[in-house]
């Protein structure tokens, strides 16, 4: 048995002058089979007006002006009763005044073991703009592992090659009475494009949160 779904909206948003400053059109279409996978199309039509230019990569910035852009998506989203899940898609359509094609994977979950899980991420943008080009890729990793039901320990490794860095979280959260719990969370940024040093540290962090439940 499959599920169909459509929809279609339409918004506009003005500033105090009166002049449009967003314009979003979206028409959408999903299914969704007995395997509980599911598939989306999606077409969007939009206008942004920016005031001022902004950077949007390094040596890369974006002009002041009203830009028209369009793209289509297709995604397709495993089911979580799968030993692999997650959502595969891949976009391509206008993009300030130039392209920009994307393909990625996020919202997965491997599961490793009943107390181990993984749940990876990649998102590739390659963007042709009048202004540059370039490719900005964000590649995520967490683990998790449940060492009881009342405690479990986390990490994040995260890098995004459009500004070079690299960071890491590691959380560890333990329930040791009902309502009370005990948080540990470690985080590390590095600049992998600082001179002088293959990857400087930008910054770090320790931070020990205990929550007690009084019951009165």
């Amino acid at each position: 048995m499959r599920k169909f779904g459509y929809q279609t909206s339409i918004e506009f948003f003005h500033n105090r002058a009166g002049q449009m400053e967003t314009r979003e059109r979206k028409v959408e279409f999903s299914t969704e089979f007995q395997t509980s996978d599911r598939f989306e199309l999606v077409a969007e039509d939009t206008y942004e007006f920016l005031p001022r230019p902004f950077d949007i990569a390094r040596d890369v910035t974006v002009a002041s002006a009203g830009y028209d852009q369009r793209y289509l998506r297709a995604a397709f989203q495993f089911g979580q009763q799968r030993r692999l899940s997650g959502l595969v898609y891949g976009e391509a359509g206008a993009f300030y005044g130039g392209t920009r094609q994307t393909f990625g994977y996020s919202s997965g979950r491997v599961n490793v073991s009943p107390r181990l899980y993984v749940e990876p991420g990649l998102s590739v943008n390659r963007v042709r703009l009048p202004f540059g080009d370039f490719t900005a890729t964000l590649i995520t990793a967490r683990t998790t592992f449940t060492l009881t039901p009342l405690m479990f320990a986390s990490g994040l490794v995260q890098y995004n090659s459009s500004n070079g860095t690299v960071g890491a979280n590691i959380r560890v959260r333990w329930e040791y009475q009902p309502g009370s719990e005990l948080f540990v969370v470690y985080n590390e940024g590095r600049d992998t494009l600082a001179r002088g040093s293959t990857t400087a540290l930008q910054q770090r962090a320790l931070v020990v949160k205990l929550n007690r439940l009084f019951r009165f």
